[in-house]
């Protein structure tokens, strides 16, 4: 639950508007909380019913879990809504990535232009240090 509302809160964070470098932050952290909900995903979702199952084998064996409270709820129902309360959190995912996405691609393009910036300048010096070099041995 607490990685639930972790993931809940930082996909709401603001990624678009002023502040080039706030922007930038946001828009990673926001991606960060998208992968951390992708890799979660299959492992969460199986988790579900071997719980459900094991309070099955507790109540079998005489085990009354009726008064046990997980967050102000009881286990029954808390494992009830828990599935609920994840599709919600993996669904608004979906919706928040796609809503990104653009901007993904903005940065992607910025990326792409200041690495080929980097090579040219990179090549740049390469050939006027073969040109001028210190070391030169003719």
């Amino acid at each position: 639950e607490e990685f639930m509302l972790q993931v809940k809160e930082g996909l709401e964070m603001e990624v678009s508007g002023e502040g080039e470098e706030t922007n930038k932050e946001n828009l990673m952290e926001v991606m960060s909380n998208i992968r951390d909900v992708k890799k979660a995903m299959d492992v969460t979702q199986e988790m579900f019913q071997p719980l459900r199952d094991c309070i099955s084998v507790l109540r079998d064996h005489g085990v009354d879990i009726n008064d046990t409270m997980v967050k102000k709820h009881t286990v029954q129902d808390y494992l009830e809504d828990a599935p609920m309360h994840w599709d919600q959190v993996v669904k608004k995912t979906f919706q928040i990535k796609e809503t990104i996405l653009p901007l993904q691609m903005a940065e992607a393009s910025t990326l792409k232009e200041e690495l080929e910036s980097f090579f040219l300048k990179m090549r740049e010096y390469r050939n006027d240090f073969r040109a001028n070099a210190p070391f030169n041995f003719s």
